[in-house]
């Protein structure tokens, strides 16, 4: 293509058919060096975009998907990288600004609809040990984990419910491992800290409701405390009726 009328072959003296077909020879060398070109740069934008949206796919091992990035799903994917587990966020919206303090966390994510099999097969849901949905809208949280269950059966399911009787019945129907109201486990704690400023949260066992608070090791116990803390911080277990006696 590049050797016409530089003398490897001369039309000048060439017949008017051959000119013609040297001048298509020009015409398409030149409109196939373009295509190549915007090809290959397509290719390579491509690549990039999808490393920075995380669209590219993962070879993760036993780690655990978060699926939904708002304030809590960033703070469920922190927690797990400062505990040393392998996490991959999944979120939807490409515009996300959370997006940018994952990226700044070093923390793998990409851009896809997590209710998708597609998407989950990308995040490598048949490697993963969890999937963590916190979605906001219940509806969406149980998709996502029919999703995932219908891709691996077996895969250990958490999904962030806001209506606590939704959230039980969910876990019976559906079978799903763990369905956790927010609300429901926000409560005990503001319930504590109502009760008493040293208290930390409530949570019921079989013999009733019991506290966890701090004391100062010099005050008296309370009665049937446990300690559970000792030095500094002096953490206690106790029954709420004994705590508030």
């Amino acid at each position: 293509f590049c050797t016409v009328g530089y003398g490897d072959f001369s039309l000048r003296e060439a017949s008017d058919l051959d000119k013609l077909a040297g001048i298509l020879l020009m015409l398409s060398s030149v409109t196939l060096t373009a295509g190549l070109f915007a090809i290959l740069t397509n290719a390579l934008v491509g690549l990039r975009l999808d490393a920075q949206e995380g669209r590219r796919r993962h070879r993760l091992r036993d780690h655990v998907l978060v699926c939904g990035l708002g304030s809590l799903g960033l703070r469920v994917a922190e927690c797990l990288q400062q505990l040393g587990a392998k996490v991959l966020v999944i979120e939807r919206d490409r515009d996300n600004p959370l997006l940018e303090e994952l990226a700044a966390r070093r923390i793998p994510h990409m851009v896809a609809d997590a209710s998708r099999v597609a998407a989950l097969r990308g995040a490598g849901v048949a490697r993963a040990r969890s999937l963590v949905s916190t979605l906001n809208d219940d509806l969406e949280g149980l998709e996502v984990g029919l999703a995932a269950r219908a891709e691996r059966p077996g895969l250990h399911l958490v999904l962030r419910i806001f209506d606590g009787g939704f959230a039980d019945r969910i876990e019976r129907h559906f079978q799903i491992h763990t369905a956790l109201s927010a609300s429901s486990l926000a409560a005990p704690f503001f319930l504590a800290q109502g009760l008493h400023p040293h208290a930390h949260t409530l949570f019921r066992t079989v013999d009733g409701w019991q506290v966890v608070a701090d004391r100062d090791p010099r005050a008296a116990p309370w009665t049937g405390e446990r300690v559970l803390v000792e030095g500094e911080r002096f953490l206690v277990r106790a029954p709420l009726a004994d705590f508030l006696a």
